[in-house]
């Protein structure tokens, strides 16, 4: 009996001393828990407050150049015009498709505005148009005086009908692979009405002191319409739906066709020199000229921007020394 009351009071003792173990294991259990978890706090710690660093503005710095993913095109490109009208019926027979076919060639290098400059019966007349035409009849050196329509330009020289001087010269200079004076890179968005233009005019040699303007063009693709077309005979005229590209609809820069001036004050230009530039444009147009209504009511997704630097003298501009066209997708 004194034996069993032995066993039994050392089978307690191990019961306790196994609890007690227990509790030790648990406790020795929680301190590595609670080491490793404040190990991870700190760690975590450190890499927030690196990210917060990093991501933190700093008040001092200068703020991201809008104008820096701009890309601007270091080749010679030809500024070619032509005006036009839906009545002319020369226009139909030759003009539009000798236009048209000196685009198509390369229109990489091309910068292309119809110039619908007549206010009778013709829907794409618009105020910039008639800016071009009072140039062109008015205030152009006399031997590129406009004699009627169709006229052909390239790079501000009027070869009015002569149909393979117009050719040649926009071949030649799509050719060219010489450095242009300047090169102009273009970005655009639409939101609702409003076209925000940005721009990047670099120049790659230095100008004289003189004026220096960009322009900014709107131009519209894929219109439909109906052309006056003399057939090769001479012996008759009729009226045909053809589709309409490269139509002029406005300018953006500044009060007219000419522009801004981008050398303030008509100092001289470094090479390398660079002019940021931004422009906005309400689209479409409602107006009344010579008791005839017109409108303009724009797709967006047939939208060129056509930019062109002038040299100006008087207020005209005398020489192209550069353009680009940002085309439609």
């Amino acid at each position: 009996m004194a034996c069993r009351k032995l066993f039994l009071v050392a089978k307690k003792l191990q019961s306790l001393l196994n609890c007690y173990g227990n509790l030790l294991f648990l406790k020795k259990l929680k301190h590595n828990i609670m080491k490793k978890l404040l190990i991870v706090a700190l760690v975590a710690g450190a890499f927030i407050s690196n990210g917060c660093k990093k991501a933190s503005t700093d008040p001092t710095a200068p703020a991201p150049n809008p104008y820096a993913s701009i890309t601007v095109p270091t080749v010679q490109e030809a500024f070619v015009g032509d005006i036009t009208a839906q009545w002319c019926e020369w226009c139909g027979l030759w003009g539009i498709p000798t236009f048209e076919n000196a685009v198509s060639a390369d229109s990489t290098r091309i910068s292309a505005i119809s110039i619908h400059a007549s206010s009778s019966s013709d829907l794409f007349y618009n105020q910039t148009a008639q800016q071009f035409y009072n140039y062109w009849t008015a205030s152009c050196p006399s031997a590129q005086i406009f004699n009627g329509w169709p006229n052909l330009q390239s790079n501000w020289f009027n070869y009015q009908t002569n149909v393979s001087g117009f050719q040649n010269a926009v071949q030649s200079t799509t050719a060219s692979s010489a450095t242009p004076a300047c090169g102009i890179g273009i970005s655009q968005s639409i939101s609702g009405t409003t076209m925000t233009i940005m721009t990047r005019t670099k120049f790659f040699t230095a100008q004289n002191a003189g004026q220096y303007n960009l322009a900014i063009y709107i131009t519209e693709d894929k219109i439909p319409g109906s052309q006056n077309i003399e057939n090769a005979a001479h012996t008759g005229m009729a009226y045909f739906n053809i589709i309409y590209n490269h139509i002029l609809r406005m300018s953006v820069a500044g009060t007219d066709y000419t522009g801004i001036q981008l050398n303030t004050g008509g100092g001289a230009i470094n090479a390398n020199q660079e002019f940021d530039k931004t422009f906005t444009a309400t689209l479409g147009y409602n107006f009344a000229f010579g008791g005839v209504n017109y409108s303009w009511t724009p797709v967006n997704a047939n939208l060129n921007v056509v930019a062109v630097v002038y040299q100006v003298s008087n207020g005209m501009p005398v020489a192209v020394l550069n353009s680009h066209t940002l085309y439609h997708n």
